[in-house]
């Protein structure tokens, strides 16, 4: 196929959806990604807390302590970051 044959191919194409607004359908795609991926981290997080209320009870003293300093770190790097 010739890049003429194609460029005719697709010019027709633009035709076709010249009179479409698109934005509207976009913005509605991006809503529903935007939930989705909400979604999808909340129930990862309840799912992480869940698995986190069940491994603290065996840690051991260091692993706890450590556990404490890697939430503070990660609390800090939000604190840093957020604004």
């Amino acid at each position: 196929m010739s890049i003429a044959a194609l460029h005719n191919v697709t010019s027709q194409f633009q035709q076709l959806f010249h009179n479409v607004n698109s934005e509207p359908l976009s913005l509605i795609f991006i809503t529903i990604g935007v939930a989705l991926l909400v979604a999808i981290i909340a129930g990862l997080a309840i799912y992480g807390m869940f698995k986190l209320v069940k491994v603290v009870p065996q840690m051991t003293t260091k692993q706890f302590v450590m556990f404490l300093i890697g939430l503070a770190l990660f609390i800090l790097a939000i604190g840093i970051f957020l604004p």
